[in-house]
Order: C-alpha cells, then structure tokens, then sequence
C-alpha cells in the first residue's frame, strides 16, 4: 500500500467516532491508515471544507485499490459506507484545488447509528414570519455531516406556510440540516384568530379536529347530530331523528351515543354506542341499555354495559367490554359492579367488590388492570382499593390500609409497576391518588391546617419516582387538576369571597420548579387541563348579561402570559383544548356557538442520512404568542 505523502497518520477505528480535524496547506493529498482485524462495515464522512475547495475522498485497501470513493462537488460533504475484510486501509483525501487551502473534518467509525433529534418549540407572533433555528430544531449524527441530515416533510402545517429560502413547501419537500443552520427556514402565522365554526356544545378536540353536538344539520331536525371539523371544513357524521351525544375524539376518530337502542326499563329508548375511525361509522352496542363510554385512544374503545349478572339487589350488574377495529370483547362476567376510572391505550383499570370481606362480612373492593391481553386482579386483601389510574403500565391507586385516624382507617397510595406493588405514603392522615403520568404521581394529603370546620385541609404532594415533594402548604383545600410531564395545575379554594361570603377557586400552575398563581378575583375559575405549559380557563368575571347575572370569559395561559379572549355579554364556557387549537361554547342563552381559536400549529417529519435510513414520524411544535 503506498501513498503520495511521505507521512501516513495511523489512526483507530471503532464503534466510536475517530474524529479528525485537518488542514490543507500545501499539500495536494493526505492519508490515513487503519486496521481491521475482522469483517466489519466502515463509515466515514468529509465535511466543513471552505466555500471554495473541492476535496474528493478515496478508500484504499493494501493491494492499493480503490473499493470506496466519494466525489461530490466544490465543498459539498463525502460520504463512504462500505463492509472491508480483515486487513489494512488507506484513506486518500485528493484536493482537486490544490491551490485553496481548507480545513476539513474527517470522521471514521464502525458504527453508523441513526440521527438524535433534539427540538423545541419555535415561538411564533400571530401574523408574522419567524426563522426555525438550530436551537429549535437539530438533528445531530456522530459520524455524518449536516449536509447530509435531510428533513423529508409529511404533514404539513395547518395554519401557517413553511418556507426555505422564502419559497413555500409541500409535502414530499426536503430540506437540510445544514439549511436550518444557517437560517434558510421559515415558517408564518395565517392563522385568522377566534372564529365561529357551528352551532352546538360541548366540543372535543384532539390536535386540529374538533367534534361537537349540534342541533339542526342537513335535515334541519331539533335533534342533536354530531358534526366534525379537521381543521378546514366541517362534516355531519350524523343525520338522525334520534339525539346524539358525541363522547370522544383522538385524531379523526369519533365515538357517540345515540338515542335509537331499544326501550329500557323507564320505557324510555336506550343509548347506543357508534364509532367513526375517519372513514367509516361502526356500530359498537344494539340493545336495550345505557353504556358508559370510557375512553378511546388509537383506536381502542372500553365502555361498561349493565348486561351482567343480577346483583344480590336483583339489578343487572355493569361489565366491561373493549373493541379494537371492529371485534369486541367482553372482559368481565359476574354479578358485582365494575367501576372503570382509566384507560391508556389498550389498557384499563377498573375496582370491583370482589375481594375479602372486612370485619363487617362486606366484600372489599380490589384492583383489576387490563394490560391488553388479559385481566389481572392486582390486589387481593381484605380493604377497600379505589380511584385506580392507570399510564404506560404503572397502575396508581388509594387504598384504605393507613394507620387510624379518628378511628377508621387512613387512606394510602400505591404504585404497580408491572411487577412489583410500592406503598407511597403511609401515615395517619387521608391520601387520595390524584393521577399518575410517567415515573409522576400526584395525591392529594390532608395534611394542612385545620379550616373552619376544624378539618385538616388537602395539600398536594408529587412523587417523580424516587422522591416526594409537598407543594402546597396553606389553610384551604386543593385539588388536582393536571399532569404534564414535570408540571402540575391544580385549582386551590383560596379566592377572595364572593358577594355571598363564598371562597372562590383559584388556579396555580407548577412548572417544575416554581409555583404560579395564575388568578386571583372573586370568581371561581375553571380550567380544562394543562399541555406544554398552556392552559385554558373559563372565569365567571364578564359583564352583566340581559338578566343582570355575570357572564362566563374565557382565559389563555400560553405559558409565559395570560390572554383574556372574550369579553361580551355572552358566556363562554365548555372549553377543550389541544397544543395546536383551542375550541369553546359561545351562548347567549338561546343559540350556542362553538368558537375555534388556533393558538399554534405543527408539521411532521422525518429524518433521513446519507445512507437513507429513515427515522420514524417525528412532529414539531409551533406556539403562538
């Protein structure tokens, strides 16, 4: 194997990058020599040339024959994936300007791993245009340059225009990593603000969808009929002479109810299930009950039905049924109640007095999980279990198995991982699991002062899987009202009084680190969850209405400020809310409006290499301010 060069650098090639930071001076060719001891792929790339070089990269075996070689143009990176056999290597570097003297990068490794991903938000001021930086969006490789990262769009955003170099893109479009680097993508908010899209109530939202109830439709019956709206355009799903009742979205998937089951007991007709899976509407239940929707996520529908067993009071008993993609199982058949309190995905929780009985010869009720195979019964005691809930396989619940307290026993929490049973609290005061989500779980103690009953009131406590934290220390109760990720909303009974001499609820937001308290007014406010520190709320703080009673406003918490989005003499209540779009009732009391309120967008994509391997779907997030 010989070389132009009078020196030849050894170098090591592993798993981990050989990272290599080079000049060209006054020479035309540098080399590098390697050694594999076995069979194995090698990878190595070329990048950050100056502008005007032009430097090629060949792979020599010790026969000094060319099995490898990478000539893109002027100072575009180089890229060489090839499997060698044992022996030795050379790594020619050939520059074709020997008169531009450049630096370079050369990276070697036996390893060629998919790319990370690392992204943030992109804050976004309504109207304007905003560059999407490397601070926001990086996809970062050990071994490969940032030419050679390349986003393939395959969603495109919904209320904005994505742009490189100030030309739109379209699905299908690409771009570099190279290109986010030195600012060449934009995105700008079209966004036309608070609009009415229907008349109706009580709307769902799920990413851009909305669904609700609405009176009227094409047949223009007084009958609610369920209508769908994907962001642009809205579609009835339902044209009936029977009340419909929507119960849940995720993505373009709808479950209702509807009123055309048989006729129950009330000699009045029953409610029956159906299920829209963005193409086609499925009926789930045809009898003469009403089931309890509990939940649907990616296409997994659980409800309970009383169809079972007569209890020992001679009423049908409720049992749980679960549907995926048109076949339904039933998976309880007793003669006691089901209560279902989760579902996550294929999985549900429920408790059912099934378990030994307390001193009183009363039947206990235990803890059942649903793991999406079978049924598990994880506890078997003879005290009563409740509230379960359930994320990803850890199942949290309360249990009545405390130290006494005024003579009862107190209420704990546990945590099932999937293996094993942890006791989270154990004491002599009242703790009631208020959620779990990842390795956080939130209860609620009653561990503060004592009130004006002279009760301890309920404090918030958050376990992030090895620790417990107290957040709350104060004379009035709180409660629980959202898990997302590190961060909490809870509401606290701690207002300034009404002009009755009420306590009001107000709401403190916990980001992690800090506690926030978002309202203080003599209204109770409201809230309808809490995504990526955003929250929505309704406050009943508006003007006087028609009949002299204070309206409902709504309020927008876009994580670093608050938004008062209505002021009028109509209530606006009833809000449901996702990261991209916020949805609301408008009413003045006789007509209702649902109003839709874009407060960010996303596009989807995913991340390819030199050698094509493609990363799976990834999203990204854009907030309005």
């Amino acid at each position: 194997m010989t070389s132009s060069n009078r020196s030849v650098r050894q170098i090591r090639v592993a798993g981990d990058p050989t990272d290599i930071m080079g000049r060209f001076s006054k020479s035309k060719e540098i080399s590098y020599r390697f050694k594999l001891n076995r069979s194995q792929d090698v990878h190595l790339t070329l990048s950050q040339l100056a502008a005007n070089a032009d430097v090629d990269v060949q792979l020599l075996n010790q026969k000094n024959r060319v099995v490898g070689q990478s000539k893109q143009a002027g100072s575009a990176s180089e890229f060489i994936s090839k499997t060698l056999k044992r022996g030795e290597y050379l790594i020619r570097l050939l520059n074709r300007r020997g008169a531009a003297k450049t630096e370079y990068r050369l990276k070697v490794s036996t390893a060629d791993l998919l790319p990370t991903l690392r992204s943030q938000a992109v804050q976004v001021n309504r109207g304007q245009e905003s560059v999407v930086t490397s601070a926001q969006l990086k996809a970062i490789d050990g071994l490969q340059a940032n030419d050679q990262l390349r986003y393939t769009l395959t969603q495109m955003p919904q209320y904005g225009v994505l742009r490189l170099d100030g030309v739109p893109l379209g699905i299908g479009a690409s771009f570099t990593q190279a290109d986010v680097d030195k600012g060449r993508l934009t995105y700008k908010n079209t966004s036309p603000g608070i609009t009415a899209i229907g008349n109706g109530s009580n709307p769902l939202v799920s990413g851009s969808m909305l669904v609700w109830a609405g009176t009227g439709g094409s047949d223009g019956g007084t009958d609610n009929e369920i209508f769908f709206n994907d962001g642009k355009t809205t579609r009835q799903l339902t044209q009936n002479s029977a009340d419909d009742i929507v119960k849940a979205i995720d993505g373009n998937q709808v479950v209702w109810t509807s009123q055309v089951g048989g006729v129950d007991q009330r000699g009045t007709a029953s409610y029956d299930l159906y299920h829209f899976d963005g193409t086609t509407t499925r009926r789930l239940t045809e009898n003469a009950v009403n089931e309890t929707f509990i939940g649907l996520e990616d296409g997994h529908i659980f409800w309970t039905s009383p169809v079972g067993k007569l209890s020992s009071t001679g009423q049908p008993t409720y049992e749980v049924f679960y549907s995926k993609a048109g076949v339904t199982r039933q998976l309880t058949d007793n003669a006691v109640n089901e209560l279902v309190s989760d579902s996550d995905g294929a999985t549900a929780v429920w408790e059912a007095p099934l378990g030994k009985p307390d001193a009183t010869g009363r039947a206990t009720s235990e803890i059942f999980y649903f793991n999406g195979r079978e049924v598990q019964q994880i506890t078997d005691n003879a005290v009563d279990e409740s509230s379960p809930r359930v994320d990803n396989g850890k199942v949290a619940w309360s249990s009545k198995t405390g130290a006494l307290e005024n003579g009862a026993s107190t209420s704990e929490v546990f945590l099932f991982d999937g293996n094993t049973i942890k006791q989270l609290t154990n004491n002599n005061t009242d703790d009631y699991l208020g959620d779990i989500e990842g390795n956080t779980i939130v209860w609620m103690g009653r561990n503060g002062t004592p009130n004006g009953l002279g009760l301890k009131t309920f404090e918030i406590f958050r376990y992030d899987g090895s620790t417990t934290q107290r957040l709350t220390t104060n004379s009035y109760d709180d409660a629980l009202v959202a898990i997302d990720g590190s961060k909490l909303l809870w509401l606290g009974l701690g207002g300034q009084p009404t002009v009755t001499g009420q306590s009001t609820y107000e709401l403190f937001f916990f980001d992690g680190v800090n506690t926030i308290q978002l309202t203080n007014n003599q209204a109770n406010d409201l809230a309808a969850g809490l995504i990526n520190s955003q929250i929505a709320w309704y406050s009943q703080s508006g003007v006087n209405n028609r009949q002299g009673v204070v309206t409902r406003e709504m309020f927008f918490f876009n994580g670093r400020s608050i938004q008062q989005l209505t002021s009028d003499a109509r209530d606006d209540d009833q809000p449901q809310f996702s990261s991209t779009t916020l949805a609301w009732r408008s009413t003045d009391g006789v007509t209702s409006q649902i109003m839709r309120y874009d407060i960010g967008d996303s596009f989807s994509f995913k991340v390819t290499d030199r050698a094509n391997r493609a990363s799976a779907e990834q999203v990204f997030n854009i907030q309005y301010a």
